[in-house]
């Protein structure tokens, strides 16, 4: 089968943005099976862009990035240009400020894929045809470490053994919540670390505000993440905004398959694709985050987050998707 991805970045850029992430997976799992074209939306105003699309004469043209007016228009254009190809797009994250969702039954692709119930019922209303489809993890490269190997690694990072580490992973932006990361750095016992994407540029005086209250940000290009997840005790997640995140946050799933335990808030598809439990906290808001911490550190539960995300491997998202092309293209057989 011939699929053209779009993303939002260029593969050969830092995977430290959630939807670049999202892209540059697909594409190589997709890549093992199919014939697969990779394009930049930053690149969609050059001749080439669409000199490449219309060469390959994809069968399938799927919009990876997130839903919005502009990305539906895009997705009718490039219909209009490749005549027979499917179109579907991914919700990873949703923006349809005003009136512009009486624009969506205007502009439907033949497939959207959704994360969340609240993405869903909207095109649902709109007459789209949706489908689930989550966000994977790599469970070989994202896993847990020993007591000795943490001690390690904190030893390398030069982190406080005797420290509480809690670890959030973003944009160190004003939307993600870090005024509550400031307040977790307050109480004497922990010990923030926010690694912040370099992909989504940060805002300064959000890394300036958690520097100044203790907190360690490293503001750098990892490309062994794992490591930071590996040294830490917590991942925290404290997104409210609803354009804060993408809908399955893959910093979330990363965390889980170390077998951390995470607090989370409900953002948006994390209640819909798991149950809490087994280390994993779900609040309402993110008020209850600081005293259920405080009250886990007293008295921990059982860690088994892992076990929840085992099914979730990009070989399987990637099982699932090749399934939904076939559907919606009728080649059920390749």
């Amino acid at each position: 089968m011939r699929i053209c991805l779009i993303g939002n970045y260029y593969l050969d850029k830092p995977l430290d943005e959630g939807m670049a992430k999202v892209g540059f997976c697909l594409w190589q799992e997709l890549s093992q099976r199919h014939d697969v074209l990779y394009l930049s939306v930053k690149s969609l105003f050059s001749p080439e862009f669409w000199k490449e699309i219309k060469n390959f004469n994809p069968q399938v043209v799927h919009y990876v990035p997130g839903a919005s007016i502009k990305n539906l228009g895009l997705m009718r254009t490039v219909k209009y240009y490749c005549g027979k190809a499917k179109m579907i797009i991914s919700v990873q994250q949703m923006n349809f400020p005003g009136f512009t969702r009486l624009m969506v039954p205007l502009l439907t692709p033949d497939t959207v894929l959704v994360q969340s119930s609240q993405a869903e019922r909207m095109f649902g209303a709109a007459g789209c045809k949706t489908v689930f489809l989550p966000n994977g993890v790599d469970i070989e490269r994202f896993s847990p470490v020993s007591s000795e190997d943490k001690r390690k690694l904190r030893t390398k990072y030069r982190v406080k053994s005797d420290k509480t580490v809690l670890m959030h992973v973003g944009p160190l932006k004003k939307s993600r919540n870090i005024d509550l990361l400031i307040k977790m750095q307050q109480r004497g016992d922990n010990q923030v670390i926010a690694v912040a994407s370099t992909s989504n540029p940060s805002e300064e005086a959000a890394s300036e505000q958690l520097r100044q209250s203790g907190c360690i940000v490293w503001e750098t290009y990892f490309e062994n993440i794992e490591e930071v997840y590996g040294l830490s005790d917590y991942y925290i997640f404290p997104v409210t905004y609803k354009l804060g995140s993408i809908e399955i946050p893959l910093s979330v799933l990363e965390a889980m398959s170390c077998n951390l335990p995470v607090l989370a808030t409900r953002y948006r598809a994390l209640p819909r694709l798991f149950s809490e439990g087994g280390g994993l906290y779900l609040t309402d808001g993110d008020a209850g985050l600081i005293p259920l911490l405080e009250k886990i550190k007293v008295d921990p539960e059982p860690v088994a987050t892992r076990a929840k995300v085992l099914d979730l491997t990009w070989q399987k998202v990637t099982d699932r998707l090749e399934q939904i092309y076939g559907e919606v293209t009728g080649m059920t057989d390749e």
